[in-house]
């Protein structure tokens, strides 16, 4: 969520002609939209909404009989009130409530996926892509309504109104342009998004299809109005909902418009040049809403939009590459490389020098990556129109569709004249960097950015991939350059370079013959690379040059080395990760033979074999030229990949717990020659990998070779993920596999799928289609497999212990990674569970004992913590299998452990912000150390989900709760009595994984979004202590099962205590500072036995105020005691703590503080916790002090006034002095001046009145 609003730009953005996507779509929708509204109003008695008769239904404000009144004016409706969603929090039930309300994040991405769009279908058809804006449209409340809440046309309409509203609000309040017409234009689309959605035409389906269920829900509701109207009965389903939404648009126009600033206003320009305005406030006041997007195609709509969007954000990233590769004031002159072109010639003849430029470096790979991926939706949805347009005469599904079709294909009878249509927007007419953008030309459109090329080579100048010889070129030699390159070493070099990025569809003919039967490599493809001395600079020449595919045709040999590292490094990141499912443990006697493996394995080994020769060729330049030694060039190449973006993928490709430093040959090293007496040789970081690899291709093939021993393979191990290109992530799809049956349901083959969206015709659609949909309906794939040896499993990327890597099952940290990885949001939330302080710190709940909707009322306090853990997985769990419950409990665990990590560092940042502290704290945990205090909260979370899962859960079960508790039940239900030994045994075969999840979650870096392998091998060394089986406090002996077994109200009472005790400690040690000043005698000779003082002093005046505020603060505490001791007191007499791992504490103590007493050291041993210690000074002067109540006995440190002030807050003033002996009478001596002022002195003392005895502050 951005922190600011946009601010204000009163203009029209650009130059948008009325050649425009948007204004020729506005412009033929009226040519054929036709008279829907006179249709309509036919049945407007029975579909016009009144917003006065609407009614909600919000759960918890129904049973606490709060009713808040629908209001006349719809601006003035309240998200908190009028709605029917069910979050206990108020904030929680707003539209936006877990979306990105910064609408237009120049990070945030549209949703192209098959899954993710209905329609997207057979990738030969292209398909879809949904914005941004429609990705987080604000409906949240929509989630919630069905026919038991939403009976009437008039609740509907309220409940479309509230949407409405608090979408336009989002988008007016983040627009980047805010205050001009392109805010109306982005609250038309979204108004047509909220049309589609009543009218069930919208495409977008969302994560876990939440918008399928609104569509199913709105279908039960406009069925459930036709069966209460007669005159309805005769309309299909299709014409209700396309008329009530005719008869309601404007009012969901006006409460749209609601947060509008009043200088916008909607324009459509025609062809004559002339504009037709809106009123102000984009037409809130006006009667007849100006625009008609919303019977426009939406898929139209979504590609105009797509473009208007690229084009801005391409001229930010545009911005910014410049700013990191020249500087804001042209100071600087960066190659993609990182490397400074103003250095000589001479210089960057060393190739593996450091990078001066990282930045640029950075910022080209990123813009790299994000202008592919735009050319993909491109291709993707341009594909689409063409499909729409041919598939029209048949598309009789829609009202008036067809219709519209028609006339734009009239208009524009061929897919470039429309596209011609999106370069005539707003954004991408205004400010243009770089080349003009022309969809019909994207070669220039979707080109890397100028500022990201390679350094230049003498005067070579390049146009649309052509350039002039490097024979034209005359050298000219700068006095004092010495001529490096000798005549001998001055040879021709030649190098074929394979590359596996997806850019072809199929082999080449030279390559059919090693790699056609290869799944992993049928779109790889072979560059050829001329590099010859020119000028002293050796300079590289692709000699088969594609510009739609290549990046220069002309780079010196530094640069072409780096990218064949670069291109090296992530084909052998993903040869290995997929590899490794064909690969069993070699240790096991026993193997499992997949059908698919061998043959693939065998494909590899020829790329090794292939990489092997470039990697020498490239080594023998570098040697022969320089005159370097291998020892020499390993170190250099081992340095040179510590640098830039390197470590990112040398990570991946390395072991668990190495570094590149301490990398070292495996056994693989060539064994020293006993003939010749030869050593083994240090070899460089790439022939390393490649023996590496090469050794995991002789285990593969070992396992599954087919035919052997008469055992023949006849099943494949799953289909590896398609790669889905989502600006920089990647999405993988899990795979399944369930126990006891070693079972896998795909027979496609080891690496099959391996290919991009945009590949269409090679007949494989329906296959691909089919298994997506097996993976949508299907809890488990499925398929038999040969015996005997357990099934294979993947090798986590993150090392995992032992204990829990169960054949067949997927390791805790690949799910927590995997889950980590694609679901963060612009609030820092992982799917739909927020960081602690999110949205505002202010708001994070302290301890509540009484909130029905939480506590049962029977005594027991909800920690602040328990509050907000996170369930999201468990309440929204589809799948009914032991497995994906495993997996939601793994996930909801990781996610709360991550965010409570986070709020612990930056309340430990806050406590003392001079020591650093939470620094302190991340260091102990890169060493493997989880600080005690933290690893307390880990115990009682983990406390908290074995509680959910037995339903020993004490709160009220509202919720969430309920949710993850119903589903649940589901798979054990509570009417079959085995189903309790069932949940025990479950619970004890995956309660290692659960809190292994929590521990990868410790090594998740939230700032870098990444996952730190040192902090997590750390955390599972055996020597730390961290794992399930060891992990203590210290202090305390009791296992994390035994704590957790702990009765949950016992585990609740002692965070409670642990916590006062805390907040105490800060408040009387605050307390004490302030009355220092003030004095007080030793002895207790005030008013009612108290220490005496100069009650009017500054110090003391000061110090009684401040023991007022800390009385204050305690009041709370003590409620909380009070109800807790109570149900100690009684739970302790009825026997509840009994057979309990609780029993022999509780019954040693009569009173909670007793309890308290005693288990609160073995929590935190260094006595942070041990303010229930001492007995209250008020017990002794009880009369009841031996009676059986819950309050008979107290702590002193719930007394008023704490001890360590030693009475300062309750001092009084000290006694007039006494009379003198023999005083009494009247003295006969004659009087002197002196005794007249001693006793006017006196007088005065005795008028002043005494400060009334104070009981505490």
């Amino acid at each position: 969520m951005g922190s600011q609003t946009s601010k204000f730009s009163k203009t029209v953005v650009g130059n948008e002609t009325h050649n425009s996507a948007r204004n020729v779509l506005e412009k033929i929708v009226l040519e054929t939209k036709g008279n829907i509204k006179g249709k309509a109003n036919l049945y407007k008695d029975k579909l016009k909404g009144n917003l006065s008769k609407a009614k909600f239904y919000q759960p918890l404000l129904v049973e606490a009989g709060v009713k808040k009144d629908v209001p006349s004016n719809l601006c003035d409706l309240d998200y908190i009130f009028h709605t029917n969603a069910s979050d206990k929090n108020s904030e929680d039930r707003h539209p936006c409530h877990m979306r990105d309300r910064n609408r237009f994040s120049n990070e945030g991405e549209a949703e192209c996926g098959s899954d993710k769009i209905r329609d997207n279908g057979e990738r030969s058809a292209g398909g879809a892509c949904a914005p941004y804006r429609r990705r987080h449209l604000c409906n949240y409340n929509l989630e919630y309504i069905n026919e038991n809440n939403t009976k009437t046309t008039d609740d509907l309409l309220g409940n479309i109104l509230v949407t409405a509203k608090y979408e336009g609000a989002s988008i007016v309040e983040k627009h980047p342009n805010r205050g001009s017409s392109e805010v109306c234009t982005a609250l038309a689309r979204s108004f047509a998004d909220i049309g589609d959605i009543i009218r069930g035409r919208d495409m977008f389906l969302g994560n876990n299809k939440e918008k399928e269920k609104i569509e199913n829900n709105l279908k039960d509701i406009f069925k459930n109005i036709q069966q209460n109207n007669k005159k309805l009965k005769d309309l299909t389903d299709k014409h209700i909902r396309e008329y009530w939404w005719a008869l309601n648009r404007e009012d969901v126009w006006k409460a749209l418009t609601c947060s509008a600033d009043g200088s916008e206003d909607y324009f459509i320009q025609s062809e004559d040049g002339t504009k037709s305005f809106s009123d102000r406030k984009c037409g809130h006041y006006e009667n007849n809403i100006l625009t008609n997007l919303d019977y426009v195609p939406q898929f139209l709509r979504w590609f105009n939009e797509w473009a208007e969007e690229f084009c801005r954000i391409r001229k930010i990233k545009l911005g910014k590459v410049k700013n990191a590769c020249r500087g804001e004031k042209d100071e600087k002159d960066c190659s993609r490389e990182g490397y400074d072109c103003k250095r000589t010639d001479l210089k960057k003849n060393e190739i593996f020098m450091d990078l001066e430029c990282p930045n640029c470096e950075k910022a080209c790979t990123s813009y790299k990556e994000w202008i592919e991926n735009k050319q993909k939706e491109f291709k993707k949805q341009k594909k689409k129109y063409e499909k729409e347009i041919e598939n029209n005469q048949s598309n009789n599904d829609r009202i008036y569709d067809k219709k519209f079709y028609t006339n734009l294909n009239v208009k524009y009878p061929s897919v470039s004249n429309f596209v011609e249509t999106l370069k005539e927007g707003a954004y991408c007419t205004n400010g243009i960097i770089e080349s003009k953008i022309d969809f019909n030309k994207q070669y220039d459109t979707f080109s890397h950015s100028q500022y990201c090329k390679p350094c230049p080579i003498f005067n070579l100048k390049c146009a649309n991939g052509k350039c002039n010889s490097l024979d034209d070129i005359t050298c000219t030699y700068v006095k004092g350059f010495p001529n490096r390159i000798t005549d001998k070493n001055n040879d021709a070099f030649v190098i074929d370079i394979l590359l596996n990025d997806n850019k072809i569809k199929k082999l080449s003919h030279d390559l059919k013959d090693v790699f056609n039967e290869c799944d992993l490599f049928k779109r790889i493809r072979k560059q050829n690379w001329n590099c010859k001395y020119k000028c002293n600079l050796d300079v590289c020449e692709q000699k088969n040059y594609n510009n739609e595919m290549d990046d220069e045709r002309f780079v010196s040999i530094d640069v072409l080395i780096k990218r064949w590292l670069k291109y090296f490094l992530n084909d052998y990141n993903q040869i290995k990760e997929k590899l490794n499912r064909c690969i069993n443990n070699e240790k096991k006697k026993e193997f499992l033979c997949i059908k698919g493996c061998y043959k693939n394995c065998d494909c590899v080994e020829k790329w090794i074999t292939k990489k092997r020769e470039e990697w020498q060729n490239i080594k023998d330049r570098y040697i022969k030229q320089y005159i370097s030694k291998d020892e020499v060039f390993s170190s250099k190449l081992k340095s040179f990949l510590k640098q830039g973006l390197f470590p990112k993928y040398i990570e991946n490709a390395l072991d668990p717990d190495e570094t590149l430093d301490k990398m070292k040959e495996s056994s693989v090293c060539n064994v020293p020659n006993k003939l010749n007496g030869t050593s083994c040789k240090n070899n460089d970081v790439i022939t390393i990998l490649l023996n590496r690899l090469k050794e995991k291709i002789k285990t593969c093939k070992s396992q599954h070779e087919e035919n052997k021993n008469n055992n023949s393979c006849k099943t494949s191990p799953p289909p590896l993920p398609r790669r889905r290109h989502q600006g920089r992530r990647r999405v993988v799809r899990s795979v399944r596999i369930r126990r006891p049956r070693q079972v896998v349901k795909n027979d496609r083959g080891l690496l099959v799928g391996e290919e991009e969206e945009e590949e269409a015709d090679n007949g494989g659609d329906q296959e691909v289609k089919k298994e997506e949909k097996e993976e949508e309906e299907t809890p488990e794939e499925e398929a038999e497999v040969e015996r005997p040896g357990p099934p294979v499993t993947p090798v986590p990327e993150l090392p995992q212990p032992p204990a829990t890597t169960t054949p067949g099952v997927k390791p805790p940290c690949d799910i927590v990674k995997e889950h980590f990885k694609d679901k963060h949001d612009n609030t820092g939330g992982i799917e739909k569970c927020y960081p602690k302080y999110y949205p505002r710190k202010i708001d994070y709940p302290g301890w509540n004992c009484t909130n029905e909707t939480l506590v049962s009322g029977k005594g027991e306090c909800m920690p602040p913590r328990r509050q907000k853990l996170c369930l999201i997985n468990l309440q929204h769990l589809t799948e009914k299998t032991s497995d994906d419950l495993r997996k939601a409990f793994i996930k909801c665990a990781a996610v709360e452990t991550c965010f409570l990590w986070h709020k612990y560092k930056e309340d430990k940042k806050n406590e003392n912000p001079s020591k650093n502290l939470d620094e302190v704290v991340q260091k102990q945990l890169k060493d493997g150390t989880i600080p005690e205090e933290f690893k307390r909260q880990m115990f009682y979370t983990f406390g908290d989900y074995r509680d959910i899962f037995f339903d020993t859960d004490i709160s009220k079960k509202q919720g969430p709760v309920k949710d993850a508790k119903n589903k649940i039940d589901e798979l054990f239900p509570t009417t079959d009595p085995k189903n309790k030994t069932k949940r025990q045994e479950w619970w004890n075969e995956h309660k290692e994984a659960i809190w292994e999840g929590m521990l990868c979650a410790l090594s998740y870096d939230t700032n870098e979004k990444t996952f730190k392998k040192e902090i997590h091998t750390n955390l599972i060394d055996a020597k730390n202590n961290n794992t399930y089986a060891n992990v203590k406090f210290s202090g305390n002996q009791s296992t994390l099962e035994e704590f957790a077994k702990r009765p949950q109200f016992l585990r609740w009472f002692t965070e409670w205590g642990e916590d006062f005790c805390k907040k105490r400690k800060e408040k009387v040690d605050k307390l004490v500072g302030e009355c220092n000043s003030c004095t007080i005698s030793d002895s207790t000779g005030g008013d009612g036995g108290t220490k005496t003082c100069q009650t009017d002093s500054t110090g003391c005046t000061k110090c009684r105020e401040e023991c007022k505020k800390y009385k204050e603060w305690l009041e709370t505490w003590k409620g909380h005691y009070d109800k807790q001791s109570k149900k100690y007191f009684n739970d302790k007499e009825s026997k509840t703590f009994q057979s309990t791992s609780a029993e022999v504490d509780v019954n040693s103590s009569k009173h909670a503080y007793e309890y308290l007493k005693k288990v609160l050291p073995k929590n935190c041993p260094n006595g942070s916790c041990s303010c229930m210690d001492a007995e209250s000074k008020d017990t002794p002067n009880k009369t009841n002090a031996d009676d059986d109540t819950h309050n008979a006995n107290m702590p002193a440190s719930l007394d008023n006034e704490p001890q360590e002030l030693e009475g300062k807050c309750s001092c009084t003033p000290p006694p007039p002095p006494k009379a003198q002996p023999g005083g009494a009478g009247r003295s006969l001596g004659p009087r002197s001046k002196e005794d007249d002022e001693d006793k006017g002195e006196v007088e005065e003392k005795e008028e002043t009145p005494a400060a009334e005895v104070q009981d505490g502050p």
